[in-house]
């Protein structure tokens, strides 16, 4: 070895050699900062979501599952058993838990979902899912036919437990009331005027505000105790020409009626008179939901600059004024809005009209803003929801392509944040309403099923099978 570079290797050996006594000592305690305390991410425990469901045969229902804790690896493997059925006999389950029932039920009609954590294969969870098949009447079962058949029509619950049925997209004089004792339906005299996509509101006095949906200047006063319309005069401003958005009546808390259409107004039943109120924060918005706050504010969702644009304000009956609310996350989906029991407001809704599954989103009136909460089961083109005395809420039907309705359900579980199927309607519609019965079941009454209307109702029962 050339002698002039042995002292530059002796000096790096002994840098390397210091270096290594620290590192020993830092690892024998030395030092000022001791070595953290090693971190475990072990897996303790797996939850499924919901732990207990009821599909009809082929429905469809979506299981989540939670790995703890927190910083464990999430991930799981899902299988299927039971006693009545192997392999695909049992339904099938897909990567993100989502199960489809077999078309053909195992004896005994039951099946075990499994979620299993990738982390630690000793660590499972199960949910039980029973079976009911199709046309069993469970859910939904058929309570005849409306007079005539309906479909973009108003449905109010009457305080003695019946519902008025009035109007329809073209537009009808007729209306009719439904009895939950009989199941059946009867004419109740003819509005004064034909109305077009009518919208309706319970006032406190027990009659009901009749308002055409579309730009119409007409109003009615249906009175349950003599059965007979009336005239409530003229609204001030004319609505809009898309029967779809038709004006959307909202009681406040203080017993007057928040009309959209061009302009707002304020309809008063102690004067009888329709006034405006002042201008919308955005110009020449097109309306597709209201919503009464808990606060008694007013929140409008809809869209601006012919649909290009998505729009949401808020009204304030205290100050008779609009201001803007945050945006929505797919304010072109929008579709139904439905106010939970924690004061937020659901919507669910799709525009893509090609039979995929409805985007969902929940507004939060205390921070002002909308989150996405993932899709439905089902798709939910111009659909109804009706929310259910539990707090749960039912979305009914909806558009597919080629115009005819989609019978499907869903269920939103706000405990969980979750959609489950609610079954298989006996007729597939779309732009029909849905109405909580003082009972807790729902009606579903009208719709499109293809051209014409359907004038077929039926009945949900969230307590069978």
């Amino acid at each position: 070895m050339n002698p002039r570079y042995l002292p530059k290797i002796q000096s790096t050996a002994m840098m390397i050699l210091a270096a290594m006594a620290m590192s020993a000592a830092t690892a024998c305690g030395g030092g000022n900062t001791p070595a953290p305390p090693p971190q475990s991410n072990a897996v303790r425990w797996v939850v499924v979501s919901p732990s207990s469901v009821t599909v009809q045969a082929g429905g469809v229902q979506q299981f989540t599952a939670t790995v703890s804790p927190s910083g464990a690896n999430q991930a799981v493997t899902w299988s299927l058993s039971g006693a009545g059925c192997s392999g695909a006999s049992c339904g099938t389950i897909d990567a993100i838990g989502k199960y489809t029932a077999p078309a053909a039920l195992p004896n005994p009609a039951t099946v075990m979902v499994t979620a299993t954590s990738v982390a630690d294969s000793t660590r499972t969870a199960t949910a039980s899912v029973t079976f009911i098949a199709k046309g069993s009447g469970a859910f939904f079962s058929p309570v005849g036919n409306m007079t005539v058949p309906r479909a973009g029509h108003s449905a109010t619950l009457l305080p003695d437990g019946r519902v008025l049925i009035a109007g329809g997209v073209s537009p009808l004089a007729s209306a009719e009331l439904y009895d939950p004792s009989t199941h059946s339906f009867t004419p109740t005299g003819s509005m004064t005027v034909p109305l077009n996509s009518p919208g309706a509101v319970l006032l406190a006095n027990g009659k009901v505000l009749i308002v055409d949906g579309s730009q119409g200047l007409s109003a009615e006063i249906y009175d349950p105790s003599t059965g007979a319309f009336t005239s409530a005069g003229n609204m001030v401003s004319a609505g809009t020409s898309q029967y779809l958005d038709s004006r959307l009546p909202t009681l406040l808390q203080d017993g007057r009626v928040l009309v959209e259409g061009v302009n707002a107004e304020i309809y008063d039943p102690a004067t009888g008179v329709f006034s405006l109120t002042a201008a919308y924060a955005d110009a020449n918005p097109l309306w597709g939901t209201s919503t009464l706050l808990q606060d008694g504010r007013v929140l409008l969702t809809g869209c601006v600059q012919s649909c290009g644009a998505g729009a949401t304000e808020l009204y304030d009956p205290q100050t008779n004024a609009f201001s803007f609310a945050g945006p929505l996350t797919q304010w072109n989906d929008e579709n139904t809005a439905t106010l939970l029991t924690n004061g937020e407001v659901l919507f669910v809704g799709n525009d893509e009209n090609d039979g995929s599954p409805g985007d969902a989103e929940l507004y939060d009136p205390a921070a002002d803003t909308f989150m996405s909460i993932g899709n439905t089961l089902a798709p939910h083109e111009y659909a109804a929801a009706a929310r259910l005395a539990d707090g749960t809420v039912l979305i009914t039907g909806g558009q597919l392509p080629g115009g005819s309705g989609s019978p499907a359900s869903d269920l939103y579980l706000p405990a969980t944040g979750t959609f489950a199927s609610a079954g298989i309607m006996t007729v597939g519609r779309y732009l029909h309403t849905a109405t909580l019965l003082q009972d807790g079941t729902v009606l579903i009454t009208g719709g499109y099923n293809g051209n014409p209307a359907t004038s077929s109702a039926e009945i949900y029962d969230p307590n069978k099978p």
